[in-house]
């Protein structure tokens, strides 16, 4: 898997032979304690909080440190973190990523 993120300036690319299991594992694991929390009860603070924590599998169990959260957030989009992390977490690329040959026919063919 491959990660760009711009940062002072320049564009940076980071990159992991594959993505490990207990990245999902951990995915689903946010998913269920968010799940038993009533939505109306959360605070601003507790909703900053679950996307740090949802957000930080990139750079702790997947990327392993070689950029931090803060890194993340500043060097990419919301949508190009949330690409990221569903191809993370599912194994979908954007569709951005995808080579021509990954691409299907051309419509109508």
């Amino acid at each position: 898997m491959k990660i760009e993120l711009t940062l002072n300036g320049e564009k940076k690319f980071f990159t992991v032979p594959f993505v490990p299991m207990i990245t999902r594992r951990k995915y689903l694991e946010f998913q269920a304690k968010q799940n038993n929390q009533p939505e109306d009860k959360l605070t601003p603070q507790d909703h900053i909080d679950e996307m740090d924590e949802m957000y930080s599998l990139l750079p702790n169990v997947v990327f392993k440190g070689q950029f931090t959260l803060d890194d993340l957030y500043e060097g990419a989009s919301k949508t190009y973190i949330e690409d990221k992390l569903i191809e993370a977490v599912y194994g979908i690329k954007p569709k951005s990523e995808l080579d021509e040959n990954e691409e299907g026919n051309a419509p109508g063919e």
